[in-house]
């Protein structure tokens, strides 16, 4: 779903759910309404029931639940109109655009002539295909390093990395293994996994970081950490970083949290 029309699909729902409380509210709400008036340096409240009758019946400080409930239904109110008006117009946008969805245009175009477009708009199949596409030199593998192969039948360096590739895999994220990428200042890295964000044409850099509990390599990765964010790859934007040790694996329901926020 386009990430604007995704936007106005919560908002729609929020707005039916406030409404709806606030209707109900209104439903057991006292008739009538407050009238104000400044006595000193203390305020009166008074109940205003009757049409014609301006002034309404004086409400004691012992009553003062009823004038904040009656006070509660105006403002109520006046957000139950202004939260309906807005819902109509949102609504309104909504069906212009599922009816004026330019991003199909182009897919039911006839093959002869989507060899002579130059699309506005490439669709989500073609767009993954471009993007998985790039000519890159990975770091490859020494003659004693361990055979870990992923469901892909794809060489990564670790058991842990089997299982991020796997999951990544089977929901569908387009993922890069060991892209790299200069950092400046720091050098070039082989980034663990580079992933797309299909639905928001976002690439994302995913480091993890697997021997936590060794000293020297967990300062190698804090420096690490930080190069990214001097170079534009900030921590819970465009950059992922996941953690173990021995004692602390990685925790498969907490990445499965972490893939679902940030892909899809």
């Amino acid at each position: 779903m386009d990430p604007f029309l995704e936007e106005l699909e919560k908002k729609r729902a929020f707005l039916t759910k406030q409404i709806n409380e606030i209707t109900a509210f209104l439903s057991c709400a006292p008739d009538g309404k407050l009238r104000c008036m400044k006595k000193g340096a203390d305020y009166q409240f008074y109940w205003i029931t009757e049409k014609g009758n301006t002034n309404g019946k004086y409400i004691p400080k012992k009553d003062h639940r009823l004038a904040s409930l009656l006070a509660q239904k105006t403002y109520d109110q006046t957000i139950l109109k202004f939260a309906r008006a807005e819902l109509a117009k949102i609504e309104s946008l909504i069906r212009f655009l599922q009816a004026h969805d330019y991003k199909g245009v182009y897919e039911r175009a006839s093959e002869a002539r989507k060899k002579l477009i130059s699309p506005f708009y490439v669709p989500d199949k073609e767009y993954v295909e471009w993007w998985k596409s790039r000519d890159y030199e990975k770091m490859g593998f020494g003659e004693n390093d361990p055979g870990f192969y992923t469901i892909n039948n794809e060489r990564v360096r670790s058991k842990t990395e089997i299982l991020i590739a796997n999951l990544m895999h089977q929901k569908n994220i387009p993922y890069l293994y060991e892209v790299p990428l200069n950092l400046l200042k720091f050098g070039t890295v082989h980034c663990d996994f580079c992933g797309l964000n299909v639905r928001k044409r976002k690439t994302l850099y995913h480091e993890h970081f697997g021997m936590m509990d060794d000293p020297e390599y967990c300062e190698k990765a804090l420096r690490k950490i930080n190069a990214y964010q001097k170079n534009g790859y900030i921590l819970g934007d465009n950059f992922i970083a996941t953690f173990e040790s021995k004692n602390q694996p990685l925790d498969m329901q907490a990445l499965e949290k972490i893939l679902d926020y940030y892909y899809l």
